[in-house]
């Protein structure tokens, strides 16, 4: 069967046992990060790809279209949340390199601590 479905187009490359591996809640593993990495969540931008009409900007900032980097990474109300935590130079740190969503988790897990790594998953 498998040779007969090629299923290799739903596969997403990343470190995902770096997700499956924290202590955290199954909702935060399975329901959020993976949701995040996939590109899953019904933010706008992926409304308006399915065909639903809706504005573009961000719910909470207002200033950029709302995808699932600029909500979780970039918007200045999310940013303010990072700040407060003290490994946020980290996150800084890879938030001003040319990554997507998914890359900046993967690398953000696999540098912090365990414990940070199920903060920075509960944060999200």
């Amino acid at each position: 069967m498998q040779e007969l479905l090629d299923t290799s187009h739903f596969k997403v490359q990343g470190s995902w046992n770096l997700i499956w591996k924290l202590k955290n809640p199954p909702e935060v593993k399975k329901i959020i990060m993976w949701r995040i990495c996939r590109n899953c969540l019904p933010t706008r931008l992926r409304l308006k790809d399915k065909g639903v009409t809706c504005p573009m900007d961000c719910t909470l900032c207002t200033v950029g279209s709302e995808d699932t980097l600029h909500l979780f990474f970039q918007c200045q109300i999310c940013l303010n949340v990072w700040s407060m935590l003290h490994f946020f130079s980290s996150i800084s740190i890879l938030l001003q390199q040319d990554m997507d969503r998914k890359n900046i988790i993967f690398k953000a897990l696999q540098d912090l601590s365990k414990e940070d790594a199920a903060l920075f998953c509960c944060v999200l």
